[in-house]
């Protein structure tokens, strides 16, 4: 087993290696294992499980819920590892979710309605409202950022959208038709297929499959479908479809999944043959990769995602669950599948979920009993677990891979490019200093600039010409090419000429005569009054 070291993680990260932070999931997941914890009774009766989902409000990332056949919904604490079951309906739940902004679910059951719960402190599920529908409710979901507006998919091929803050029985937005057989013949039975998954993609559209319809059909919540009626066919946003590679591929799909990026959208089928389609674009309608080496019970059967995009869990009827690595280039068969020490155990694990909290390492599984919380294991322990991951032949270790990236590519394009770019500077150098001319070195300022400018010196005799005067006293005195202060807050350099500071500073002949004659005047005139 590979033994975690984070000095050496850190110091590939420095080299240009990835780094522990951005695929902690590839360091520890050969060390995940399920441990049946001492204080909490695993083996009680729950019956069936159709779903397992952790909670996605921030705070409570540790909160699980489950859906049993019995119409319970099963609330687990992961790290007190305690339990409490909630009886919401009389018929079995077939699927529920979580709100994100608050600690809401809404159920999707057999009994043709879908409540609204809130969760209190103590474990205990709270009714707040009912809403009633024409069919069994297969599934559900919320639109991202409500609390209040979900969506839920129906046995008969209609999607409603309700809100409930709105007191009426009516549902604000509905989909009829949305999966079935067409005919424009008003003498053919129309056949409609039921809802298995609905997924929102964003607050405006809606991603919807059927277990017998091969295509996955994305809807438009801005544009009415009032006008659909009989077997007419309602006109979605787009459809994504399989290339027909396989022969058996007429059956739909039983769920749906997104990653946390929602660029890729993973659909699974009971051929034992997982599809991902790329939501970047409207035209990529094929998928374009495949996962295969697994095989399902029923069409209830679960896939999951981990948080990080990276790995897929599903359950299998041979190994129990598979995990698969969904980097590109994509390698269809499982890396990982589920070893056991327990004799006798065969169930698929059909439902799963993994933990949102990216600083720890849980997945959540169940077929018949209370959740199975796998978790990262010590050395000691992982041993004599009953169950732990194990690699497959298809497993690639990149842990220890040779491939480098942007911050070891550099340091080689220096190596590379070291001679070549000296000699560019060189040239560089050579061209521009042979284009200037008269290069003169510049001359440092004077620490006290405003001694040289006011210092006494000897006034020009009469006899001189203007021009004498402005060329001899520049050898006496040293007047600095760059002036400073206009301001005490603020200083200036400007460039002045030794003529004009010569015009600034030091008053001509002519002008020093007629300066005295008017001071002249001026006193006379004040001795006179």
């Amino acid at each position: 087993m590979y033994k975690t070291n984070i000095l050496s993680y850190l110091e590939k990260r420095e080299l240009g290696y990835g780094g522990p932070r951005k695929y902690v999931y590839d360091r520890f997941i050969d060390q995940v294992g399920y441990m049946p914890p001492i204080d909490l009774n695993s083996n009680v009766e729950v019956g069936n499980t159709f779903a397992c989902k952790f909670s996605k409000n921030a705070n409570h990332f540790n909160i699980l819920g489950c859906s049993t056949e019995c119409g319970e919904i099963i609330i687990q604490n992961t790290k007190i590892h305690h339990f409490s079951r909630n009886p919401v309906h009389r018929n079995a739940i077939f699927n529920f979710a979580w709100a994100e902004p608050e600690m809401k679910i809404v159920t999707a059951c057999g009994d043709q309605t879908s409540k609204l719960l809130s969760l209190n402190p103590a474990g205990n599920l709270i009714e707040e409202r009912e809403f009633s529908y024409n069919s069994s409710v297969k599934t559900v979901m919320f639109c991202p950022g409500s609390s209040d507006v979900f969506c839920g998919g129906c046995q008969d091929g209609s999607i409603l959208i309700w809100d409930a803050r709105v007191n009426n029985n009516k549902s604000d937005h509905k989909i009829p038709n949305a999966h079935g057989i067409y005919s424009s013949n008003l003498k053919d039975k129309k056949k409609m297929f039921g809802i298995c998954s609905v997924i929102y993609k964003n607050d405006q559209t809606i991603m919807s499959s059927s277990s017998m319809d091969p295509n996955i059909k994305l809807w438009d919540l801005r544009k009415t479908y009032r006008q659909v009626t009989g077997s007419t066919e309602p006109l979605p946003l787009t459809k994504y479809f399989h290339n027909g590679h396989d022969s058996n591929r007429s059956i739909g799909y039983g769920d749906m999944i997104t990653n946390p990026q929602l660029t890729r959208l993973y659909a699974s089928n009971a051929n034992g043959i997982i599809d991902c389609y790329s939501l970047e674009s409207l035209d990529k309608k094929q998928p374009i990769s495949h996962y295969k080496g697994h095989r399902h019970e029923t069409i209830y059967s679960k896939i999951s995602i981990s948080y990080d995009g990276r790995y897929l869990f599903s359950g299998c009827m041979i190994n129990i669950g598979v995990i698969w690595l969904t980097d590109f280039p994509n390698n269809e068969k499982p890396i990982f599948k589920i070893s056991k020490n327990l004799p006798g155990f065969d169930s698929e694990l059909s439902t799963s979920d993994w933990c949102p909290n990216l600083s720890c390492l849980k997945i959540a599984t169940s077929a018949d009993s209370v959740p199975m919380i796998w978790s990262i294991l010590p050395e000691c322990e992982f041993n004599n677990v009953l169950f732990k991951l194990s690699r497959t032949p298809a497993y690639k270790s990149k842990l220890h891979s040779d491939r480098v990236r942007t911050a070891s590519i550099k340091y080689e394009l220096q190596k590379k490019y070291a001679k070549e770019t000296e000699n560019n500077l060189k040239i560089w150098d050579i061209q521009n200093h042979n284009s200037v001319t008269n290069i003169e070195p510049l001359l440092a300022t004077p620490k006290r600039q405003w001694e040289a400018l006011f210092q006494k010196t000897t006034p020009p005799s009469p006899q001189l010409d203007l021009n004498s005067i402005h060329t001899s006293p520049v050898a006496s005195i040293q007047i600095p090419d760059v002036v400073t202060p206009t301001s005490r807050r603020k200083r200036k350099k400007n460039e002045l000429s030794p003529r004009c500071l010569i015009d600034q500073y030091l008053v001509s002949n002519t002008k020093r005569i007629r300066l005295d004659t008017v001071n002249e005047n001026s006193i006379n005139n004040k001795n006179e009054k």
